[in-house]
């Protein structure tokens, strides 16, 4: 009887699994950042980029793809998302160039056009920021804590 409802267990997990991706209502869409980040008052950091569906903090809104990039330094980024319709997408940049106060982070949120947003199979053009000099870039928002919080781990811990 155990060994039925193994089986039977085992039968359902994979008719839905083949049946989910082979709905065509949605689609898989690509996304690719570059740039290279500059700031005038220091020259060894980090900033964090990453892309996600809104407008807000990225940490919280669970990004789509994300990395590190050293001042100074060319990062490129590459993720995707799987969406009924071409989604809109921001870059969101984190960092601290101009902060006196280290506990505090910049948001610096870029839209991203929906020409560089593409369907897996075609041709990936990257959306290239350039060379953002952070301390010239006026930042969207602050956010400071009492206690210093590293902008690591991209994604926050689900309890």
């Amino acid at each position: 009887m155990v060994i039925f409802g193994t089986l039977v267990a085992f039968v359902i997990i994979f008719i839905s699994k083949n049946v989910e991706t082979r709905l065509p209502y949605y689609s898989i869409y690509e996304i690719g950042v570059k740039g290279t980040f500059k700031c005038e008052n220091q020259r060894v950091g980090f900033a964090t980029v990453l892309v996600s569906e809104r407008a807000v903090d990225a940490r919280i809104d669970r990004p789509i793809t994300g990395t590190v990039g050293k001042y100074m330094k060319p990062f490129y980024l590459i993720g995707s998302v799987k969406s009924f319709s071409t989604p809109v997408l921001y870059a969101t940049v984190l960092h601290n160039c101009l902060s006196i106060n280290p506990q505090c982070t910049r948001l610096l949120v870029t839209k991203i056009p929906q020409k560089y947003i593409i369907r897996t199979g075609q041709r990936l053009n990257l959306f290239d920021l350039g060379i953002v000099n952070l301390g010239l870039q006026a930042s969207n928002r602050t956010n400071c804590s009492r206690r210093r919080n590293s902008a690591l781990p991209l994604f926050p811990v689900l309890t």
